[in-house]
Order: C-alpha cells, then structure tokens, then sequence
C-alpha cells in the first residue's frame, strides 16, 4: 500500500479519494510520482513532483488537446500549494504493449497517430517556448559528459553541420511539439473515435517546433524497433497531407532525428550513472542505431562514418 505525506492525504480526503486502493505506476525519467488510486469502482490518477510551472503547463496543455479532437487525462483536482494533480485514468493498454503483442495491428496505431500530428499542425500555435538552434545544440552535450568513450571532437563536426541544418529547417513556421511523442505515451482507447482513440501522456515539456520533430520522435522511438520500411511509410503518410514534399520531411526527420538521438543517448547514460535509473539502458543500441540512420541522410555528408568512434557501441555492463 502506498503511503502518502500529510498534505497528499488531505488533498485526496478533500476529494474523496482516500480510503480506496494505492498503487504506484511507472513514471519517466523525471521526479514526479504517478500513483493509481481505485475506489467504489472508480480510478483515478495522483501526480505528485512537479513543480508549479510543469503543473500549470500540463493542466493548459490537457485542455487545448481535449479541445482539438485528441485525449488528454481531464484534472479532476488540483493543488496550486503542493503542485498535486488528480488526473483521468486512461488505463493499461500502453501503444509499445499492444504494438508488441499484435505486430499486424502497428500500421492502424500509426495511422491514427499521424492523424493525430497532423490535426495538431493545423491548429493555431500556443504561446509556448521555441528553442534556438545554440539550445538544441547545447543540450546534446549531455552525451560528452555520460556516454562512455564518447569523443567530443568528432561529436562537434558533427554539431557544426547540424546546427546549419537546423538553422535552414528553422526557416519554416513552428508548430505546437508535444516533445516526447512515442509509444510508451500513447495509451489505446479503444472506446473512442478517430484522433480521440489516442490517450496522451507526459506532454508538460511541449514547445515550439519544426512540424516533423513529434513524427521523428514517434519513428525514432527508444522504445521500440520501428523498422526504416515502416519508418518511410510514415515519412510518405505525413508528407502527403501537408505542405511539405516526401523528400523534405524525411530530410527533417533525419536532422531533427540526429539531434535528439544524440540527447537521448546522453539522457539515459547520465540517469544510469548518475541517479541509478537503469531501465533505459537495453535500449541504447537501437537509440544508436537510429542516429547512424539519421546521420546516414545526404546533409550530413557521410558523417555516419564518424560514429564508430565519436559514440562507441555499448552494452549495458560498459555504462
């Protein structure tokens, strides 16, 4: 049974939700604690951790999201002093779950979330932040300081080139990113119709950015192998209803993808060797994997060819 603080305590007893069943769910890399709460038949779910700006970002984001034809978690409570939230429990049936379980039923789960992308690109921008590219830039050098073997001379030719290729995508409008916009956080509701099918998750960091970074992160996802045929499948998909050629969203997608993967890898290293979270560790190869791929794209000019030694393979007993 899940303990809970004095103030947590009195948050669910004001609303009714104490007394029931507690049980802690996973959460991602940050601090904030998801706990499953079921009484007299109902379910709900407690965050705890965030500070107030995630709070006050994920309450604004759920909404704006319900208001556009996909699925948020409605807030059933909130608690401004001690940055609690209750939250609608979309339950278990986690996309990477079904995904693999039922590998013939992938290609209408990615369907409904390009769909999903897309309805997002039509809509009017939120006041969000929108990261320059000496940000972006930046934030991949996580993996100099927690990626084993790392060589940081090699990993800047390959920044230099990145940051004019971000510079040129940046050329382009922006449009609303929910950042971490892959399997792990999308949850199945079979129950609803079209895009609402969709339950979103973790969507607090979203920002700013070029309308292919959410399409990149779902087809370069960590967590999951997502094969290059499925991969330009998808790329052929999204470029169909938009804008933009087939040949200028797979060309965002790898320059969009390199940087990322290039964070991520750095993202999981520093949680195994710093904080002791180890769960992400058997997905380094295939994060690794996709950068070669991404890397492999003609703007980078056969800078994949750096990897072996700028990002050294890895198993999990070298972290």
């Amino acid at each position: 049974m899940t303990e809970f603080t004095p103030d947590t305590a009195a948050f669910l007893a004001a609303h009714d939700w104490l007394g029931g069943t507690a049980r802690a769910i996973a959460g991602d890399l940050s601090n904030r604690r998801y706990t499953r709460l079921e009484k007299a038949g109902a379910r709900a779910i407690l965050m705890e951790g965030s500070d107030a700006s995630a709070r006050n970002a994920f309450v604004a984001l759920s909404r704006w999201i319900n208001t556009i034809g996909l699925s948020a978690p409605r807030v059933f409570a909130e608690d401004t002093t001690h940055n609690l939230l209750l939250l609608e429990d979309f339950g278990d049936a986690q996309l990477t779950s079904l995904i693999q379980a039922s590998p013939g039923d992938a290609g209408m789960y990615y369907k409904t979330a390009v769909q999903a992308l897309l309805r997002i690109r039509a809509e009017t921008p939120l006041a969000l932040e929108a990261p320059d590219v000496a940000t972006l830039i930046e934030a991949t050098r996580l993996i100099d300081d927690w990626y084993p073997g790392a060589d940081g001379v090699l990993l800047d030719d390959i920044r230099s080139v990145l940051a004019e290729q971000l510079s040129h995508l940046f050329a382009a409008p922006r449009t609303v990113s929910l950042r971490d916009f892959h399997t792990d956080n999308i949850i199945w509701l079979a129950d609803r119709e079209n895009t609402a099918r969709l339950g979103l998750l973790d969507f607090q960091d979203a920002f700013l950015m070029h309308p292919a970074y959410d399409l990149m992160s779902l087809i370069t996802d960590a967590r999951i192998d997502v094969s290059r045929e499925r991969r330009d499948a998808l790329i052929r998909a999204f470029a169909a209803q938009s804008d933009q050629s087939v040949e200028e969203v797979a060309r965002a997608v790898a320059i969009l993808g390199v940087q990322r993967n290039l964070r991520i890898l750095g993202i999981f290293c520093r949680s195994a060797r710093r904080d002791g979270k180890s769960h992400h560790l058997p997905a380094l190869p295939r994060v690794r994997r996709y950068l070669h791929d991404c890397l492999s794209h003609e703007v980078f000019n056969e800078l994949s060819d750096h990897l072996e030694r700028a990002v050294p393979a890895l198993n999990e007993a070298m972290v």
